[in-house]
Parts: C-alpha cells; structure tokens; sequence
C-alpha cells in the first residue's frame, strides 16, 4: 500500500501532452505525449481533444502500472 498519495500532474500543450506522477513530492514517472498535428487538425478545438488526448494519458498510465483508482 502507498504511504504517500499518487498524484498525476497533466499539461496538454499545443501538440503535446507531458504528463507526471508524483508521491507526495516525489517524481516517480513522467512523459510527453506527442500528438501529430494531423490528427489534432481533425478537431474543431482543444475542447474537442478532450478524448482523444484522454485516451494517450490513459494508454501512458497502463504502461506504467498504475490505475485511476490509486491515484488522489
């Protein structure tokens, strides 16, 4: 069992997602997404991203074994 919280710190840029995990102060992973401005042209806005971007964060966090459940 954790001892100190998980928590996953998102930054969605323009084509890119960076996303980390933390334990408390702790970084214990972190990445940058890129997306290719190909497919984020097929959106009408950032909004629109939402689930698409939702899904590589999603992909990254099996990846690294970590469930939303455990996160805070």
């Amino acid at each position: 069992m954790q001892d100190k919280p998980l928590i996953l710190v998102i930054n969605p840029g323009s084509t890119s997602t960076k996303i980390a995990l933390f334990a408390g102060e702790e970084m214990r992973q972190h990445t940058e997404l890129t997306h290719p401005t190909h497919i984020l042209s097929k959106y009408s806005s950032n909004l629109a991203q939402l689930d698409f971007r939702l899904a590589a964060v999603e992909d990254a966090l099996r990846e690294w074994q970590v469930k939303p459940r455990d996160l805070a």
